[in-house]
């Protein structure tokens, strides 16, 4: 393949845009409304919370379901102009996204369940029962969320690797999602295999959130940037 195809602008826009779209939704949705209203160790006053502020929870499904939307778009774009680099590994980078995002669509309805659980008042359990059941839908949510992530671990260590194999992305943001694929990939394995995690949770969802944040956001801003250049040319060594 001797050039970029005409479509690459506007793959790197989309694919731009939607990480842009899917960061902001996604900092709404998990930072200010779940972690907002959900406390995992209090049922009681998690559906106070959520009983209260009704509204706001429904907002950050609708969050929820922008992120899903920006994923698959996402991940078109990503695939139709990586792969010019490698399609190959382009396609499988595509693949463990789409798994991810299967995964978290499915986990999601777990979380809206919480809502459906605490405002139906045609039931037979106590108060009580009732706050419990909602609250285990929110583990049943962070659970599914949990192995989603390490697939979506998988997806950024391969286009990580796509990137630092080629000359035309920046090798330090294929460095930074590795990194994060990493980092995804031993969080899940830990949370499941280690009895204390929670001893060291703060420094693992620290070490996630940095990552996966500075490595998507650089790839997101240098997408944008390319989406306004003209198509460029490949060279005997590579792409420039």
């Amino acid at each position: 393949m001797n050039s970029l195809s005409p479509q690459s602008p506007l793959m790197a826009r989309v694919a731009g845009l939607g990480l842009l779209l899917m960061f902001f939704a996604a900092v709404f949705s998990n930072f200010v409304v779940v972690e907002g209203l959900i406390i995992p160790t209090d049922a009681a006053k998690t559906a106070a919370k959520i009983l209260e502020n009704p509204t706001l929870f429904r907002f950050g499904m609708i969050g929820f379901f922008v992120v899903l939307v920006c994923d698959v778009l996402v991940t078109w774009a990503l695939y139709l102009y990586m792969k010019q680099l490698n399609d190959n590994l382009s396609l499988l980078a595509a693949y463990f996204r789409l798994v991810y995002t299967a995964i978290f669509a499915v986990a999601i309805l777990h979380l809206y369940q919480m809502l459906l659980i605490l405002q139906n008042t045609n039931t037979a359990f106590t108060t009580q029962q009732i706050e419990v059941q909602a609250l285990m839908s929110y583990d049943s949510f962070q659970l599914g969320w949990l192995i989603g992530l390490l697939f979506f671990g998988f997806h950024l260590l391969t286009l990580g690797y796509l990137i630092l194999t080629t000359n035309h992305v920046p090798r330090a943001i294929g460095f930074l999602l590795v990194l994060a694929g990493i980092a995804y990939t031993a969080d899940t394995f830990v949370r499941f295999g280690l009895p204390n995690y929670n001893d060291y949770k703060d420094i693992f969802v620290l070490l996630v959130a940095l990552l996966a944040a500075v490595g998507e956001l650089s790839l997101c801003v240098w997408l944008l940037i390319q989406s306004f250049r003209k198509t460029r040319t490949i060279s005997k060594e590579g792409l420039l």
